[in-house]
């Protein structure tokens, strides 16, 4: 009987940690669900929220695994919390570290409910608020990737 309470209480205390790191997860996405970058992808992509944030964190993970640092660096200062796009992807079951291709980034989008069309009007709005928030020098980045 003390073995299952202990069992019990052990158990409790884990769920209540896992529910606080994801908690916390939620509310990141929720804060960057009013971000410039990602209002501008809704409207401009018709996307939810999620999907403009977790396609701009896909998109950013793609720059980060095939760029230079400073040529990232780039990008990134067009874009306020590039990083934490980035790891909002976590929060969607998707890891960043693994998109590394043309194809990964599709997975993703696929994972996100985007469907060809709108993938190919996600990425467009992409680039061009990329090229509105950072310059040619942040937008040259993303098409020297091929998007």
């Amino acid at each position: 009987m003390k073995h299952i309470l202990s069992l019990l209480l052990v158990t409790v205390v884990l769920s209540s940690l896992v529910g606080c790191s994801s908690t916390g997860g939620k509310n990141e996405i929720s804060s960057l669900a009013t971000e410039p970058a990602v209002t501008s992808l809704m409207e401009s992509a018709g996307v939810t929220a999620n999907q403009a944030i977790g396609g701009l964190g896909a998109i950013l993970s793609l720059a980060k695994s095939k760029v230079t640092p400073e040529d990232f660096d780039k990008l990134a200062a067009g874009i306020p919390s590039a990083d934490k796009y980035m790891s909002a992807l976590g929060d969607m079951g998707i890891n960043s570290g693994d998109i590394k291709t043309a194809l990964d980034l599709q997975a993703a989008y696929n994972k996100l409910g985007m469907n060809d069309d709108v993938q190919q009007k996600f990425t467009s709005s992409a680039v061009n608020y990329v090229r509105s928030a950072g310059g040619e020098d942040a937008a040259s980045v993303l098409s020297g990737l091929g998007l």
